[in-house]
């Protein structure tokens, strides 16, 4: 029972976070398909996310077994074939994942990140975002994509995975997951504490036109 005079308030739902580390794959033998392993210390109510990036003409990702595509993107040529595709893949925990994720894939040198959230809610309406880079170089800086969310105490991730784009920094306010190659796969992420704008995040480095996303999880 609530005293008289006490207002009972419902507790803010608490943003998902970042769960152990990120396992990652570099595969440049052009292979038809690669296995990413599974992060380790999955629990009830965690998401994976699964970012793959392929470079070749007209590359493709198959959405893996069990998982909910958020993002795709691809970067065209002049000639209108794909040259680089970014995917974004997102999956509740079973408890029956089993060691690795399969996924089928063609045309190009691969790069993948597996990574655990916590807290995530991937059901219905997701609140996800796609931005497809031009084919126009950029000579100073990469800005990835603004998402406005809906709901406060969101988990926004960010990334660019293109072949000719090499980040040296993180964007200002976010906390780098995933550097591979040099930097031409990168991934970050932060908390959005109230509903509205992400802002754009730009990298630092040499940059060039490739695929970049943002995408923005709610709280369970």
């Amino acid at each position: 029972m609530i005293p008289l005079g006490v207002i009972a308030q419902r507790r803010a739902a608490v943003a998902p976070t970042v769960k152990g580390s990120p396992t990652t794959v570099i595969d440049p033998t052009r292979t038809s398909s690669i296995n990413v392993a599974v992060p380790a210390g999955g629990a009830a109510g965690d998401v994976y996310l699964l970012v793959v990036a392929v470079y070749g003409n007209d590359g493709t990702v198959t959405t893996a077994t069990g998982f909910t595509l958020l993002a795709d993107t691809d970067r065209v040529t002049s000639g209108g074939s794909t040259d680089y595709r970014g995917t974004v893949l997102a999956r509740a925990y079973t408890g029956s994942e089993g060691a690795n994720f399969s996924l089928a894939v063609n045309s190009g040198y691969t790069y993948a990140a597996c990574f655990l959230v916590s807290g995530a809610d991937i059901s219905g309406t997701n609140l996800a975002n796609l931005v497809n880079a031009s084919a126009t170089a950029v000579t100073s800086s990469s800005a990835t994509p603004a998402v406005t969310t809906t709901v406060a105490n969101t988990l926004a991730v960010t990334g660019f995975v293109g072949g000719d784009q090499v980040a040296t920094s993180v964007p200002s306010g976010w906390t780098g997951l995933v550097n591979l190659d040099g930097g031409y796969f990168h991934v970050a992420h932060k908390t959005q504490p109230t509903a509205g704008s992400t802002g754009t995040a730009t990298w630092g480095g040499t940059v060039h036109a490739s695929p970049r996303f943002t995408i923005a999880l709610a709280p369970a």
